[in-house]
């Protein structure tokens, strides 16, 4: 039987290239839906910043000019970089999206997403730069150590010669007194010879007037220091301040205990790090007697670099030189003197004593900044000494000068001594044309990231260098017998 065909048949490619043509389409679509949904959640941030209110958070930086893409120059050819800076520090809810962040690492992760703060248990918040002090990691060398120590004592000798009294003191880390709220991940790894336990031995060894303000904090019940703060309340504050009054030999207490009450809203600096937009505080406590000091000039707060204040009621000078453990101690420490000087500047200038008339000198330090105290030795004019050690054996070239420089009036050299000439408290003297001897600060000198703790720096007065080519010797030894290991022309 025949057929007849009224029409060719279909090629069976042509139907798989309609369905290949429509999957096609479908995968268009769906990868310009994803682009769009990617594009449009990375410039949400963009469209945010143009509702009111945007970046407007507790903590939110000084806003920013947004970068010209053609200045006073011309082409600004850093714009996109400066641009995308702009937008880190600008871009819609800011804060709010960094404290969210914060919240959930340290919430539900148990660490902090802040480089610089540490998350605790229990809301506790510490600063991470003391890190290294609570677990005993990279901890300074014993000779590092005496340099601090000795240094100290250099200064309560010079400037006890003129009656002028010195006081030390270190301001402890809080996870040193309240270690018991880190992380267990860091409680783990504790390990004993921290570098403030001991240095005490040092400052022991070398009779330096200071305060233990470890064991002062220690044993007490009360928190005094605060929990969202890297430094101690109010109360804190005014009990270290009664320690080292008594050590100046103001006597005391000052500031009676129970004089304290809870008072006003206080928010931490670790907390403002770690949650800009929260907003959340503690109480602080308030000193129930009023204050008789005044500041001189126009003061800002109490983290300014220098404050003068006078007290009509009190008798007395003192400079002290602090950190930011001074902030909330100045009060106290204003209060019992009838002239106060503080000064956060590094090295100390130990020149602002004499200008000033002091007859007290305070140096107060946290615990986190003992390397750069090893390294920093106070700006002092040396004093000649009246006796030194015997001059023994001559070396060769066993040390190198490293810094030649005038500052103000004093001529500022720095150098170090090879180690197989210092020994771990062997001293170092400059003598000049081959009379007057001096002592020189022993310190730690860092060098493109490598430390070494055989240093040295001396100020000299103008009228100590007296010729144009004076002849400068450095010794080096104990107070038995020093060695002559370097001489040059400065």
């Amino acid at each position: 039987m025949e057929y007849e065909m009224t029409g060719k048949a279909e090629d069976p490619k042509r139907g798989m290239g309609t369905d290949r043509g429509s999957a096609s389409r479908v995968l268009r679509k769906r990868s310009l839906f994803f682009c769009v949904l990617f594009f449009c959640i990375c410039l949400t941030p963009v469209f945010l910043s143009f509702l009111p209110g945007a970046g407007k958070g507790a903590a939110s930086e000084a806003k920013e000019a947004f970068p010209k893409l053609v200045g006073k120059d011309g082409w600004n050819v850093t714009f996109l970089q400066d641009a995308g800076t702009y937008f880190e520090k600008n871009f819609g809810y800011r804060d709010q999206a960094l404290t969210a962040n914060s919240w959930i690492y340290a919430n539900l992760l148990g660490t902090s997403a802040v480089d610089g703060v540490i998350a605790g248990t229990e809301g506790w918040l510490y600063y991470k730069d003391s890190l290294d002090d609570y677990i005993g990691r990279n901890c300074l060398s014993d000779r590092s150590l005496f340099n601090i120590a000795h240094t100290e004592a250099m200064v309560q000798r010079d400037l006890g010669l003129l009656g002028i009294q010195t006081v030390f003191a270190i301001a402890p880390n809080k996870n040193t007194l309240y270690g018991e709220h880190m992380p267990y991940y860091d409680s783990l790894r504790v390990a004993p010879g921290k570098n403030l336990h001991r240095l005490e031995a040092y400052l022991q060894q070398e009779n330096v007037n200071h305060v233990d303000l470890e064991q002062v904090f220690k044993g007490r019940e009360e928190v005094l220091y605060h929990r969202l703060d890297s430094h101690w309340t109010n109360k804190g504050a005014a009990i270290a301040a009664n320690a080292i009054l008594e050590a100046a030999g103001k006597g005391g207490p000052f500031f009676a205990e129970d004089n304290f009450a809870p008072g006003e809203a206080f928010s931490g600096d670790l907390e403002r790090m770690m949650y800009p937009a929260y907003g959340k505080t503690e109480t602080q406590t308030i000193y129930g007697e009023p204050f008789h000091y005044a500041y001189l000039g126009e003061v800002e707060s109490n983290f300014d670099p220098m404050i003068e204040t006078v007290n009509p009621s009190a008798s007395g000078g003192i400079v002290m030189f602090r950190d930011s453990f001074g902030n909330a101690i100045l009060p106290y420490i204003a209060e019992a003197y009838g002239s106060a000087y503080f000064s956060r500047g590094v090295p100390w200038q130990i020149n602002e004593v004499y200008q000033r008339g002091a007859d007290t000198v305070v140096m107060l330090r946290a615990e986190r900044f003992l390397p750069e105290i090893a390294q920093n030795p106070p700006a002092m004019e040396a004093l000649p000494l009246f006796q030194a050690p015997p001059v023994g054996t001559e070396e060769g070239n066993e040390a190198v000068l490293t810094e030649v420089v005038q500052e103000d009036y004093l001529k500022k050299i720095s150098g170090t001594i090879s180690p197989a000439y210092l020994g771990e408290k062997d001293r170092i003297y400059v003598r000049i044309n081959g009379e007057l001897m001096y002592e020189a600060f022993p310190r730690s000198v860092e060098t493109d990231g490598i430390i070494c703790d055989n240093g040295f720096t001396i100020y000299l007065s103008d009228l100590a260098l007296t010729q144009e080519h004076n002849l400068l010797e450095i010794f080096a030894g104990d107070e038995t017998e020093i060695t002559k290991v370097y001489q040059t022309e400065v």
